[in-house]
């Protein structure tokens, strides 16, 4: 089995989906530098997570770990750190933590402003996707389903 290629309303879609189980606290760290800013998220094993859509072009580090990511533009991918890697503007990712997974991304920017730097890196996007709650718990209970087979991850209740 196979995972079928995401589009990025379909990664919304999950992301809408996950929203409905309890949400696991992933610390960050912030680094800044003349002209730079990196943002470093812990992410432990057995995690989904998604991303937000970032509005520029920038570098991704997974310094350890190991995680399968979903985006519209690459498809699905295997990284294992260490690993290096630019994401394209406007892309979104979804992703499942094999083992406890830091990564980072670094952008060129003069802000040190949290709340300035989410406005002028991310893309500002409604996470509900105008879907009924109905169509969200359905969804939910089979892309976990579906992604856990895939993954070939035990089921939890």
């Amino acid at each position: 089995m196979t995972l079928p290629a995401l589009g990025q309303d379909d990664i919304v879609r999950f992301q809408a989906a996950l929203s409905l189980y309890e949400q696991t606290d992933l610390p960050v760290k912030h680094y800044f530098s003349p002209g730079l800013y990196l943002r470093e998220i812990f992410m432990p094993k057995g995690t989904f997570v998604v991303g937000k859509l970032h509005a520029t072009e920038h570098p991704n580090i997974i310094s350890v770990g190991d995680c399968t990511v979903w985006t519209a533009h690459d498809g699905v991918k295997r990284y294992t750190g260490p690993n290096t890697w630019v994401s394209k503007a406007g892309v979104k990712k979804a992703l499942y933590t094999h083992e406890d997974t830091i990564w980072t991304t670094v952008h060129v920017t003069e802000t040190t402003d949290l709340i300035d730097l989410e406005r002028e890196l991310i893309i500002d996007q409604p996470i509900d996707g105008g879907y009924c709650i109905e169509e969200v718990e359905y969804l939910a209970s089979s892309l976990r389903d579906s992604l856990m087979d895939i993954l070939h991850l035990e089921h939890r209740p």
